[in-house]
């Protein structure tokens, strides 16, 4: 092993445990395989919020009310639970086939969900492209990674991070299009020609040398007890933050279990992975040394203020300033556009200074400063605040998607990189859930005490138990029960802002904690000629000629 290869077209590096130094790329190489990873990227950021507005006309059109929830569940739990197993897989077979069938995964359930008959047909298709969505959302990341130098990976991520954000806003304006064109089933069908042109240039343009390893022998290195009890705690724990305070309460006894059995099998899970696993799926030296572990810290707190305010902003002009779906998407759409340029901003900055310490302070610092501003907005505030604040917000929001991840790497090897990149990953999705949940948690709580304490039966119907459902009846009341309704919507969303502000505030002070490290430094003393964990035994390889 160990062996240095050469051949036309791209160069090529070898994923495998970082045993063969890899060739580097060109500055058009690399701009080419980052454009086939946005573009792969594209389509998961856009599914997400592009069926979101197309779930009222999905549930009347399939005729079950009672299987809504589960189209993002089912997609939700999926990603979570594959994120770290396909960063482990890629380590053992390798980065390119991994990623082809995470692309396959989800291109075969979008196909099934748009072609979906009935509720169950069309939750296993979310469930498939959930699957898909993990191991892309990981897999995008740690190829830029292996391919790309430490000091320059904030460029190319920044660019990634871009199309992520503009992604995830247009997809609203996407799905509310095709909400009122009847068109739904192309909520699905529209990752097909996107995916499809991505799965073909992965294929032609991805060109990796690693150590070939043959099926069984690959199968025996999978740490399949880790991956049982990491899904089943994830699971668990999603479905508790995804029930709690709408179809059982937070109080209730299947909650609670959920929760309780979460924590006990992630503690087994780490104990396992700590003590018994000889390649586990997140190595708890992840969590030595203050950069790795405030990093991740930073990164989840990140997370969960970052969902929170952008989950809930839409329906915050939907139901505070009575916009259409389509017209809240479009009064957020500034403040996606300002978190795409300042990503790609945060990215050339830290190319050209090999400084990212200074980036997350003052991005999670601002950050906490603007949620703040957008807590002070209130039915009376005037367009100008409107479109500002959002836009404030977003700023330093968007210097933040790289300069976690770089952070990270700085104290990485290079034959941990699959593991730790993903292991991130897994722990920014688990934030993103979390904020929508304690997002919801906080309005719902705010606008029940509301209304309780207006003594108004209606009202306190209508907003107790799914308070965003009945945004539409709330507009058909009379004018003084609907500003007073609007006046409740308003003040729950204070309350919920406060608490975005204490998440991120968490992840300010975590930033603190970090350490800046040479970026150029890190490049220079990576190992290249060293064994590793992940390093095959002599008799479960071939040669080392093996192009994925």
């Amino acid at each position: 092993m160990g062996e240095h290869h050469e051949e036309d077209g791209v160069p090529e590096g070898e994923y495998n445990a970082g045993t063969v130094e890899q060739e580097p790329l060109s500055t058009a190489q690399k701009y080419v395989l980052v454009l086939v990873l946005s573009i792969t990227e594209l389509m998961v950021a856009m599914e997400q919020t592009v069926v979101t507005a197309s779930l009222p006309q999905i549930t009347a059109a399939l005729g079950s009310a009672d299987g809504y929830t589960w189209i993002g569940t089912a997609y939700l739990l999926a990603t979570a639970a594959v994120i770290t197993v396909y960063g482990k897989l890629s380590d053992i077979y390798g980065r390119k086939p991994m990623i082809l069938s995470a692309m396959g995964f989800f291109l075969i359930g979008s196909a099934i969900s748009g072609a979906a008959k009935d509720m169950d047909m069309l939750i296993g298709g979310r469930a498939l492209q959930g699957v898909g969505s993990g191991g892309i959302q990981g897999l995008v990341h740690i190829i830029a990674s292996d391919m790309i130098p430490l000091h320059q990976r904030g460029l190319f991520m920044g660019f990634i991070g871009t199309t992520w954000m503009v992604a995830s806003c247009i997809g609203p304006l996407i799905g509310g299009a095709l909400t009122q064109k009847g068109q739904w089933r192309w909520s699905f069908y529209l990752n097909l020609p996107i995916g499809g042109v991505a799965l073909v240039a992965m294929t032609f343009i991805l060109k990796i040398k690693r150590t070939k390893t043959a099926f069984f022998a690959g199968i025996r290195r999978i740490d399949f007890v880790g991956i049982v009890l990491s899904t089943a705690a994830t699971c668990l724990l999603l479905l508790a933050l995804d029930w709690g305070g709408t179809k059982y309460a937070w109080g209730s006894k299947i909650v609670i279990c959920f929760l309780v059995f979460s924590g006990v099998l992630f503690a087994a899970f780490l104990v396992y992975e700590a003590l018994v696993s000889k390649e586990p799926l997140m190595p708890l030296m992840l969590f030595t040394g203050r950069t790795k572990a405030f990093s991740l810290f930073a990164t989840f707190f990140h997370s969960i203020s970052l969902m929170g305010v952008v989950y809930y902003l839409p329906f915050l002009f939907q139901s505070v300033y009575s916009q259409t779906p389509i017209m809240a998407s479009v009064y957020v759409l500034p403040e996606a556009v300002i978190m795409g340029l300042t990503s790609a901003l945060g990215g050339i900055v830290i190319n050209k200074t090999g400084r990212y310490h200074e980036m997350m302070m003052v991005g999670l610092g601002l950050t906490t400063a603007f949620i703040g501003l957008l807590s002070t907005l209130n039915p009376s505030s005037n367009v100008a605040r409107r479109v500002t604040y959002p836009m404030l917000y977003g700023a330093p929001v968007g210097l933040n998607f790289q300069s976690f991840i770089i952070s990270l790497q700085t104290r990485i090897e290079k034959k941990d990189i699959g593991v730790a990149t993903s292991a991130q990953s897994f722990i920014r999705v688990l934030g993103l859930s979390v904020g929508i949940a304690i997002g919801g948690v906080a309005f719902q709580n705010k606008v029940t005490e509301l209304a309780k304490q207006g003594g108004n039966e209606t009202l306190e119907k209508l907003l107790s138990g799914n308070a965003p459902s009945s945004v539409n009846a709330i507009r058909k009341l009379p004018d003084t029960l609907k500003q007073t309704a609007i006046e409740y919507y308003s003040r729950a969303f204070q309350v919920m802002f406060y608490v975005m502000i204490g998440m991120a505030g968490a992840g300010f002070l975590c930033t603190l904690l970090i350490k800046q490290h040479s970026l150029r430094m890190q490049d220079e003393q990576e190992p290249q000629n060293q064994p590793s964990k992940t390093e095959q035994p002599a008799d479960s390889t071939t040669t080392n000629n093996s192009e994925v």
